[in-house]
């Protein structure tokens, strides 16, 4: 059973890396190589013409929106969690429903209520209108209510005993028990912060971050001294569909990397 279910990852595994590399080989081809020869490769050049010059400014941006979002999502649902498992409140039943019900609800359905809540506080095109509405994520509370009810409860009440405040108990002792879970909690609120292009384009107007920077690029609005619908690209061997594929590695990269370095706590943490 072990070898058939390890033979069915090895071919997950071929079916997700072969798209991927011919994306990065395409990245370094010219406009005259055929991607379909897997040792041709071309040069640099697509790389160079990412307008690198302002995307210092898109990855500050980005990085303050989603790792402020992250943490503040992490205490906001490991928190809410908590409370389900802990305390006993008047409609604690049917809140912990209402959680349930927003996990089965498309996000697409929140997005102009979201949108109107914002623009009535003035937020548009700040830092406040492209965090506080992705901070609270259903799906991470469930997990967190879910995580936390495994853990021993005798360690809090001994907490309790010995005089311990409540917000000493969840900091001083839930959360270092609850590593795997934070880290789950804050590569989902990193990586749908991250990847939210829609939100982003609307909220944050030039307020913009990687993933804006990056989309518009591709679309041909932030040419930056590239002219990607017109032949100069063709007359200086550099191929549209290479340069979109440098690209698309780039915005791709932060996540990757995330995700390599929180892999293992995500697969401790889905062990419950």
């Amino acid at each position: 059973m072990k070898k058939v279910l390890g033979l069915v990852l090895v071919l997950i595994g071929v079916v997700w890396i072969i798209p991927a590399y011919f994306t990065l080989q395409t990245s370094f081809l010219n406009a005259f190589t055929s991607p379909l020869n897997l040792i041709s490769y071309g040069h640099l050049r697509n790389w160079q013409a990412l307008p690198w010059r302002i995307m210092g400014r898109w990855v500050f941006n980005s990085m303050v929106v989603c790792v402020v979002s992250s943490i503040f999502s992490v205490l906001v649902c490991v928190g809410a969690g908590y409370g389900f498992v802990r305390y006993d409140f008047p409609g604690k039943e049917k809140l912990f429903y209402l959680v349930l019900l927003a996990m089965s609800i498309p996000g697409l359905v929140f997005f102009l209520p979201r949108y109107l809540l914002i623009a009535r506080f003035n937020l548009i095109g700040s830092y406040a209108g492209l965090i506080l509405p992705v901070i609270l994520i259903p799906s991470s509370v469930f997990f967190a209510r879910q995580y936390l009810a495994e853990i021993d409860i005798s360690i809090i009440e001994a907490a309790r005993l010995d005089g311990a405040s409540e917000f000493r108990i969840f900091g001083g002792i839930i959360l270092p028990l609850s590593v795997p879970l934070i880290v789950i909690c804050f590569l989902a609120a990193f990586g749908g912060s991250y990847s939210d292009f829609m939100w982003q384009y609307l909220v944050g107007r030039d307020l913009r971050t990687l993933t804006t920077g990056i989309g518009l690029f591709l679309l041909g609005q932030d040419t930056m001294g590239l002219e990607p619908h017109s032949m100069s690209s063709v007359a200086r061997a550099l191929s549209l569909e290479s340069i979109k594929a440098a690209a698309s590695i780039l915005q791709a990269s932060p996540l990757i990397v995330l995700f390599a370095i929180g892999q293992k706590y995500v697969i401790k943490g889905t062990k419950i």
